[in-house]
């Protein structure tokens, strides 16, 4: 079964994400802190989103770590939404390759919805590839109880270095200008940085052209 946005409530089809009632928020993480930081810096990118097209400023760029992180957000908010639902709605999910296909399908619609969302152009499109490539790596970390009846171990999971992924999203922003809008400069540095990143795939250093 191959998840599309028919599938879902209208209430999940917004984007930016708008609600954070969620279990990667509420719930105690693991030992590993991988998951938590990257959901902070996905919550980030998601604030700086909204900031950059309320300001309708056709000079200022956003960023493809801002984009692919605000994705990531979407998507950590579609898992969490079938958290523990296992309806005729949901595909089935006894092993963590069936809870994958349903990530790489809330992929695909969350990437659609962001392109539908930006008003004008902010930002350079980002290949579907490669932002199903790096959303997916990262969402290894949004795995939870109730995901699958498959545990996950931390083990398992791919090493990534949050540092390199979330780049100017790593710490809370301080100066709003400088965390929420890039310009192209900018956007290359920080596209390049992403590919740095240990453990992704070559999907992932493409984020430099």
């Amino acid at each position: 079964m191959t998840l599309t946005a028919a599938d879902l409530p209208p209430s999940l089809l917004h984007f930016p994400r708008d609600e954070y009632n969620a279990p990667e928020y509420t719930q105690p993480r693991h030992v590993d802190p991988t998951g938590s930081i990257l959901a902070a810096g996905a919550r980030r990118a998601t604030r700086a989103w909204i900031a950059l097209v309320r300001k309708r400023n056709r000079s200022m760029r956003m960023s493809w770590r801002c984009f692919v992180l605000a994705v990531l957000d979407k998507v950590s908010q579609l898992n969490s939404a079938s958290y523990g639902k296992f309806s005729p709605a949901w595909p089935e999910r006894d092993t963590v390759a069936q809870w994958r296909a349903m990530v790489r399908d809330f992929i695909d619609i969350a990437y659609d919805l962001a392109m539908a969302a930006l008003p004008f152009r902010i930002i350079d499109p980002v290949p579907r590839d490669v932002v199903r490539s790096s959303v997916a790596q990262m969402m290894q970390w949004f795995h939870v109880e109730g995901n699958s009846y498959q545990p996950y171990p931390l083990n398992l999971r791919p090493r990534l270095d949050t540092a390199y992924l979330l780049g100017e999203f790593a710490q809370p922003a301080r100066e709003p200008s400088r965390h929420r809008i890039t310009h192209s400069a900018a956007h290359k540095h920080q596209s390049r940085d992403m590919g740095r990143s240990v453990g992704l795939s070559t999907d992932m250093a493409r984020l430099h052209i």
